[in-house]
């Protein structure tokens, strides 16, 4: 049996690389917040986290990895912001103080350069993004989706690289939306949107 196949951030490179190499098996595939390019700068500042979580400071990695993670910029609205920020910086926390390997796999990971190159055919796919993604743009995400045969790309408003925190119900619609698509016994997807949430189409 095909199963439908969800990867998000740097868990999309799981999600495409077991689609590229196994598509009978992949009824359809969606990938949010690809981090299929990373500039120097970003480099950079995951080699001084790599720096800190070496030297035992969980606290200072946590908020560096978070603020990395994240569009700060005051001009761009994103929904949730604050609260989107302190849940990743504890949910890094939480796994250094609960996990032995977490530290090791952590620091191991943020040297890892994902490799979405090679495209794909045959599993419809979507990939979509925050508007204010800064890990990776939205248009560089539209470029990596052209790269699979007959997928779709959209971009969804007031949100960064973490969209499925802070417009999670936009997500869980649109993703449950398209997994169904197709299906004669789905049931309607109906779920409450949040005011003033916006989801384009590119």
């Amino acid at each position: 049996p095909r199963m439908n196949l969800f990867g998000f951030s740097y868990g999309t490179a799981i999600a495409f690389g077991f689609a590229q190499r196994h598509p009978e098996r992949v009824a359809r595939l969606a990938l949010g917040g690809v981090p299929v390019h990373i500039d120097e700068a970003q480099v950079d500042c995951w080699e001084r986290a790599r720096e800190v979580l070496a030297g035992g400071d969980h606290e200072g990695f946590a908020a560096l990895a978070a603020d990395a993670l994240m569009c700060l910029d005051p001009e761009r609205p994103v929904h949730r912001r604050v609260l989107a920020r302190r849940y990743v910086r504890r949910s890094f926390l939480h796994a250094l103080s609960h996990s032995p390997h977490a530290a090791d796999s952590l620091y191991r990971a943020l040297a890892d350069r994902p490799d979405f190159s090679g495209g794909l055919s045959g599993v419809p796919a979507l990939v979509f993004a925050g508007e204010h993604d800064t890990v990776t743009s939205p248009e560089r995400q539209r470029e990596f989706a052209a790269t699979i045969s007959g997928s779709r790309f959209l971009t969804i408003g007031e949100s960064d690289h973490w969209v499925v925190l802070e417009r999670a119900v936009e997500v869980a619609e649109l993703v449950s939306r398209f997994f169904l698509e197709g299906t004669p016994a789905a049931t309607p997807v109906s779920l409450p949107r949040q005011a003033g949430a916006s989801v384009g189409r590119t």
